[in-house]
């Protein structure tokens, strides 16, 4: 997968596996990277709304019934011990392969 470690993981509609945020090597990523399960390939993928400079890891991914994903746990500088906790709800469409933070 794109993210070495530290990311969290959903599956959508029964076919998309979405891993968010983690490790990617060289620092913390708030990035999305989804694996379409029925094509057996990686998608591209567009996200927004994430602050800046940060990153996600040590964190929590969860479907909510409304079809969004709630992320909660740790949003940090990209390369320094500085951490917050936050929580993020995620509109998502992974056939377009849009995906929005808020």
């Amino acid at each position: 997968s794109p993210a070495l470690s530290y990311h969290a993981s959903v599956v959508l509609q029964d076919r998309y596996l979405v891993l968010i945020g983690g490790w990617n090597g060289k620092s913390r990523t708030s990035d999305l990277n989804i694996y379409d399960g029925a094509q057996e390939k990686w998608l591209p993928c567009e996200t927004h709304g994430f602050p800046i400079g940060s990153g996600l890891s040590s964190h929590t991914a969860n479907l909510l019934s409304n079809g969004k994903i709630l992320v909660v746990g740790r949003e940090g500088f990209l390369k320094t011990q500085r951490r917050f906790a936050s929580m993020f709800l995620i509109s998502s469409n992974p056939e377009r392969g849009e995906f929005i933070y808020k």
